[in-house]
């Protein structure tokens, strides 16, 4: 069995030698458990100890693991048959399966946005402020998947950010590092912890906006009155595609989770809160058995998606405790387990945590066509031959080579 924690400047390389033995024997996990309690008694010193100044890691982009053939006849086979549309023109033209699930889509999009009078209204575009900026807004629709299972058809109203006043100031806002995730992966496998994962619904549209923000329906989904004058939207909380809401978003999280739920904001990482119980136990009445030493929840947050790592094993209070408070003033779902971060399969089991971007290199391999091309050690020329490369730019090509 390995030493305890190591405080101060050994601490980044013990937990690298802790990587490569995310799998440990269950029989152990609960006395290394009890262990890492009593040496860090609030869950967290070592945790800062091992963050801080650590190195950068290059965040992971998320990959949509979109299957490549299924069964004839399935569900998934109908859906694979069209690309997600550009435009309300492209789903006019679809079959009937697709063209009910994209308008189906596009109207729930629509209903959340002026189910609350407080996130947007409607208002006639000749009634709107003479000095606004009104802006554009346009459509997206999408198909999402989870490990190549069909998981939903989404749709969302975004507005052109493209058109605002933007700067460093008012629009950067961080997500939880990948390295952080790696570390608290390890500790996870190693000392039996659960990792669930939380998703807030429409999270930006808890952000109030400093002035409102006016525009107009996406094209081909404009709506006019009984006169014919056109009819827009004034948002007052930060609809996707403004370009502070996501900064918007993260400072209202980060006053709720730490001045309405007492987490604490960790140093080495702005995307990490956590809150142990342990100092609260002689307030506590022993009669009511709720809080033990040994109760921590740690949260980490990527934009509107939180994983959320609890002790682990059976009666796991703190997660059916916690999970609601997190959600009780936004709306979100508890989807249980984490089974993927960023591209990256998690599987959880009783031996340890695993990670794997299988689905994730597949994909890559289908969208690029390279199923069939053999591996070489070297995939990039080391002499490029100027001829061989086209005097203008193709945009499909050119296309093709942002989205990796």
């Amino acid at each position: 069995m390995d030493q305890g924690p190591r405080q101060g400047g050994g601490a980044v390389d013990y937990f690298r030698h802790l990587k490569k033995r995310i799998t440990v024997d269950p029989k152990i996990m609960e006395d290394e458990h009890a262990q890492f309690c009593e040496a860090n008694h609030n869950y967290m010193q070592f945790y800062y100890n091992a963050t801080a100044g650590g190195e950068e890691y290059e965040r992971m982009h998320s990959a949509a693991t979109r299957p490549s053939e299924a069964a004839p006849g399935s569900i998934t086979s109908k859906i694979l048959l069209v690309p997600d549309p550009k435009s309300q023109k492209t789903i006019d033209s679809m079959d009937n399966f697709n063209r009910k699930r994209f308008n189906d889509s596009t109207k729930a999009e629509k209903d959340n946005f002026f189910m609350d009078p407080e996130v947007a209204q409607r208002i006639l575009v000749k009634n709107m402020p003479q000095d606004a900026d009104i802006l554009n807004t346009l459509c997206v629709w999408i198909t999402k998947w989870k490990q190549a299972v069909y998981d939903k058809t989404k749709a969302r109203i975004v507005v052109r950010g493209d058109q605002m006043k933007k700067g460093a100031e008012n629009t950067f806002a961080p997500t939880v590092r990948f390295v952080t995730m790696l570390i608290l992966f390890c500790l996870a496998g190693m000392f039996g912890w659960r990792v669930d994962k939380i998703d807030y619904s429409q999270a930006f549209l808890n952000a109030k906006l400093p002035q409102p923000i006016y525009a107009r329906f996406p094209p081909g989904l404009r709506e006019y009155d009984a006169a014919g004058n056109e009819i827009g939207i004034v948002f007052f909380r930060a609809a996707y595609g403004i370009t502070t809401a996501p900064r918007l978003w993260n400072q209202t999280q980060d006053q709720e989770l730490r001045d309405e739920l007492g987490y604490c904001q960790h140093k080495s990482d702005a995307c990490v809160y956590s809150q142990s119980w342990a100092p609260l136990l002689e307030n506590v009445n022993p009669l009511h058995d709720t809080f033990n030493p040994h109760d921590f929840l740690i949260l980490a947050n990527h934009v509107d998606d939180g994983a959320v790592f609890t002790p682990g094993g059976a009666g796991n209070i703190v997660r059916e405790r916690e999970i609601p408070r997190l959600l009780s003033k936004y709306k979100g779902t508890d989807e249980g387990l984490l089974t993927d971060y960023c591209g990256v399969r998690v599987t959880q089991h009783e031996g340890g945590i695993d990670l794997d971007q299988e689905m994730f290199i597949e994909s890559l391999l289908t969208k690029w066509n390279l199923n069939d091309v053999p591996g070489t050690q070297c995939p990039i020329k080391e002499v490029v031959d100027l001829a061989d490369m086209p005097s203008e730019i193709i945009p499909k090509i050119r296309q093709k080579y942002w989205e990796i």
